[in-house]
């Protein structure tokens, strides 16, 4: 499955990994719109905010 949005809130974020889990999906992958180095941080605290803890090595 290969899909395009932009997720700009927490509550989307969440929305979005739900339904995806939900249709199956064990891998996502999540590019930042913006260079800032910032986004990686922000990302990973709207990920645990969106009950999706990080893991991995």
């Amino acid at each position: 499955m290969v899909r395009a949005d932009t997720l700009t809130t927490t509550d989307h974020l969440r929305a979005e990994l739900t339904a995806l889990r939900a249709a199956g999906v064990t891998d996502v992958v999540l590019h930042p719109t913006s260079s800032g180095l910032e986004q990686v941080g922000l990302l990973a605290d709207a990920l645990r905010a969106a009950g999706f803890p990080l893991t991995g090595g």
